[in-house]
């Protein structure tokens, strides 16, 4: 976010980048005849005979705290989580609905447990709306474009990681029997946030889904593979998203004109970014209270199922209505501990959604279709006993 010529520190996220097409390549076995001939990370070398489940965890800049064991025993080591949970304010108490970090042993049996009490490492996460001070050895603050150069040149020292897919628009090749197929898929995993850029998983597209939470109709007829992301939360990108954009207009806009607009220039809007995957993220934590905070009206709501897909980019601008078109599972299973700012929706500067055109996969209805890693879950319901005399 951009106000008065500085950037604020919590918004620079370091990347990690998959090349989707270029995994579906080596798992397929396109590479053990050159690139990785003579080795040992031949496909055949892959564990895959249930499909495929890649992980990724990026602790660059999680400090070692304090953890406990059930038995109360102490020991130092990364968590996993932004330890910065005074996002309303920030003033230095636990409002309600910033408790996103519950580690450790449970106080009721006499150990340490962050359940409750305020974490706020700044070293981790500066508060929200600090800014880059003049000088900073990982920005330089100048004009608008030497910011943006800066910003995308230094690494950033706090603890904002993320993994971004792209060029997944196709994930198989042959589809035959032992290759990625609709059988046999692949899964990402990480404990990071992830951004989804362009097409993903959508081979062969006919049609996209009508307007509203419908089933697939069919308008998916290529070789799909059985997907899954599975994250601390998840941004779609669209097709058209720059990078440099990003760092030059983080709020979309600039002297009066509208920048970031999602999926610009395409021939139609039957060409829009299509998402197909099953999809296991956080959402942030919602409470019923009004202020501190900056949005009165909706402040500390996580925005809903709606919203469950974290839109960064201007998808509705002058008469375009850009839809973002998506067929999976939306499964919101836990509360972020990465992403974990509040929900803002206060301006078309700020937030701008796509037309929702998404629709429940309903090739995940077949077992042997759905994405590897998928949790399963039995329940037994007891509706009568009896005496047995013995």
């Amino acid at each position: 976010m951009e106000a008065n010529n500085v950037y604020y520190e919590r918004g620079i996220t370091s990347v990690v980048e998959l090349n989707m097409r270029n995994l579906a390549r080596w798992l397929d076995g396109k590479y053990d005849g050159n690139l990785l001939a003579g080795t040992n990370a031949v496909s055949t070398n892959i564990k895959g005979d249930e499909g495929y489940v890649v992980y990724v965890s990026d602790r660059r800049g999680d400090r070692v705290k304090p953890e406990y064991l059930s038995t109360g025993t102490s020991y130092a080591s990364t968590n996993g989580s932004v330890d910065n949970e005074d996002i309303y304010g920030p003033n230095g108490i636990l409002d309600a609905g910033e408790d996103a970090i519950d580690f450790g042993w449970d106080a009721n049996l006499g150990g340490a447990s962050k359940k409750g009490t305020l974490q706020n490492d700044t070293s981790e996460l500066p508060n929200t709306g600090l800014n880059y001070p003049t000088g900073s050895p990982w920005l330089v603050v100048a004009d608008r474009i030497s910011r943006a150069q800066s910003a995308m040149r230094y690494q950033t020292p706090f603890f904002r990681r993320s993994v971004r897919l792209f060029d997944g628009a196709t994930l198989s090749f042959t589809a035959a029997a032992g290759k990625l197929s609709p059988t046999k898929g692949i899964s990402v995993s990480t404990e990071n946030m992830v951004y989804i850029w362009g097409n993903y998983n959508a081979t062969g597209i006919t049609g996209i889904p009508t307007s509203g939470s419908t089933l697939n109709n069919g308008g998916y007829t290529g070789a799909q593979v059985p997907t899954s992301i599975v994250c601390d939360a998840f941004f779609p990108l669209s097709k058209t998203w720059f990078d440099a954009s990003s760092a030059l207009y983080p709020e979309g806009v600039g002297g009066g004109d509208v920048y970031r607009k999602a999926d610009e220039n395409l021939p139609s809007t039957s060409e829009s970014t299509t998402v197909r995957a099953g999809i296991i993220a956080g959402a942030n934590i919602s409470a019923i209270t009004g202020s501190p905070g900056r949005n009165i009206a909706n402040d500390r709501i996580n925005g809903g199922i709606h919203n469950y897909p974290r839109f960064l980019e201007v998808w509705s601008w002058g008469s375009a209505n850009t839809p973002w078109n998506y067929t999976g599972s939306l499964v919101p299973l836990f509360h972020s501990t990465q992403a974990i700012s509040q929900y803002e929706d206060s301006g078309p500067n700020i937030y701008v959604p796509p037309r929702r055109n998404w629709s429940f996969d309903d090739t995940f209805l077949t077992p042997q279709q759905l994405p590897p890693g998928t949790p399963f879950f039995q329940y037994i319901q007891a509706t009568g006993f009896r005496q047995s005399l013995r």
